[in-house]
């Protein structure tokens, strides 16, 4: 019986051993891959981001400006209005129509200008008047900012109504898309100023005067109060 149980023993010692080897195998290995994984992984870099220097800018922006093609300009300017006349201004700019042909395609009254002018690929008109009391400036094309086409002329067109009498001003300014460091500016390339004389006639004269009859507020600083002070004066006395 001793020895049979010291068989018994002796086996199951054997088996102990054997789990014990497979697992300090089997740690030892996953070790060895862990450091393997860990000495093959990249490691990361720091990218600099390069400093660019002042004159380095300012040549890009040269050489941007630099990038730049002759285009031919026409644009209509009305010189007389009277007061609540409404007028067209036109402008068309072409890469390769002379300033001839596009003269020659505007229907608008008033004198005609032309210009030579640079251009970029996209341009931006825009029609200001330094006094906004004194007209009435309505755009009927979609964008200020349009793109040029050599197939036909890219046309820019306002309603101007004048507002009040006098000599008034209408200022047109035309701009080309400049790109530096990923970022788009526009740059004004011209700018033309309108002197227009606006007058009134008779008609709107006297329009305007019995518009004013019918206003409250001139019944009552020009008639009825002058009345009520000269009452309560005279009660006075």
């Amino acid at each position: 019986m001793k020895t049979r149980w010291s068989e018994k023993n002796l086996g199951t010692l054997l088996i102990f051993l054997i789990i014990t080897a497979i697992v300090v195998a089997c740690g030892g290995a996953v070790e060895e891959v862990s450091m393997t994984e860990v000495a093959e992984s990249p490691v990361e870099e720091t990218v600099e981001t390069p400093v660019v220097s002042i004159e380095e800018t300012l040549a890009e922006i040269d050489a941007q400006l630099s990038n730049t093609l002759l285009g031919n300009i026409a644009h209509s300017a009305p010189s007389n209005m009277q007061v609540d006349e409404t007028a067209e201004v036109t402008l068309l700019i072409s890469p390769v129509l002379s300033s001839e042909e596009l003269a020659s395609e505007i229907t608008a009254d008033g004198e005609i200008r032309t210009a030579t002018i640079n251009i970029t690929p996209w341009m931006q008109a825009d029609l200001i008047s330094p006094d906004p009391e004194t007209f009435n400036i309505r755009p009927l094309h979609g964008d200020a900012q349009q793109p040029l086409s050599t197939v036909e002329p890219t046309e820019w067109t306002w309603l101007v109504t004048a507002e009040e009498e006098g000599e008034r001003r209408l200022i047109l300014t035309v701009s080309r898309l400049v790109q530096v460091d990923g970022r788009e500016s526009w740059r004004q390339v011209e700018e033309y100023r309108y002197p227009i004389e606006v007058s009134i006639t008779l008609g709107t004269r006297l329009k305007q005067v019995t518009a004013g009859l019918w206003d409250f507020k001139w019944w009552i600083g020009g008639i009825i109060f002058p009345i009520i002070a000269y009452w309560i004066i005279k009660r006075l006395d």
